[in-house]
Parts: C-alpha cells; sequence; structure tokens
C-alpha cells in the first residue's frame, strides 16, 4: 500500500512539472499570430495577384499570390556581411515554379 502512495505522489509531481514547464514556455504551447492577418502580408498578395493577373497567364494567381506574399512578408534576421536574393524576384521565382 505504501508503494502505491508513493507510486500515486510520483506521478502526480510528474504532471505538476508538465503543467509547470507548459505555462513557463508558452510558444511551446501556444500559436503565434496567423501571417495571413498581417498587413504587409495582405499587400505584398494584392500586389502579387495584380503582378500575376497581368504578366503571367500559365499559373494559378490565388495560389501564386499566396505563396510570393509568404516570402516578401517575411521579416527574418539578416546577418551582416551576407548577401541577399532580391525579394520579389526570388518569391515571384519560387512561387511560379510551385503555383
Amino acid at each position: 500500500m505504501a508503494g502505491e502512495s508513493a507510486f500515486s505522489l510520483y506521478v502526480a509531481a510528474g504532471i505538476a512539472c508538465v503543467v509547470v514547464v507548459g505555462f513557463l514556455f508558452p510558444p511551446l504551447t501556444t500559436r503565434g499570430p496567423a501571417v495571413e492577418a498581417d498587413a504587409a502580408y495582405q499587400t505584398h498578395v494584392i500586389g502579387e495577384l495584380a503582378y500575376c493577373r497581368s504578366n503571367r497567364n500559365d499559373v494559378n494567381c490565388a495560389c501564386f499570390a499566396r505563396k510570393a506574399g509568404h516570402i516578401m512578408s517575411f521579416e527574418g534576421p539578416q546577418v551582416r556581411g551576407f548577401v541577399y536574393a532580391d525579394r520579389s524576384e526570388l518569391a515571384r521565382g519560387q512561387a511560379g515554379n510551385s503555383c
């Protein structure tokens, strides 16, 4: 009987630790804001949709605009001294190949 009580305490302590860790690290347990709700994303999607409709007829323009909008609205950290691709050329190239 004493062994069962000790085991129950260990299980309860383990569950409590998991709950505490879950509250201490909210990025592990919560979702971030959707990129589709971002105003910069919406602006890029509208611009790329207009570009696609006027210049491309070989791709699905809705897919093209979404993919290009994701790439163009990404604001990741950049390392000083590195050369990065032009964001619009990168976005249009990747969206054109995948749509």
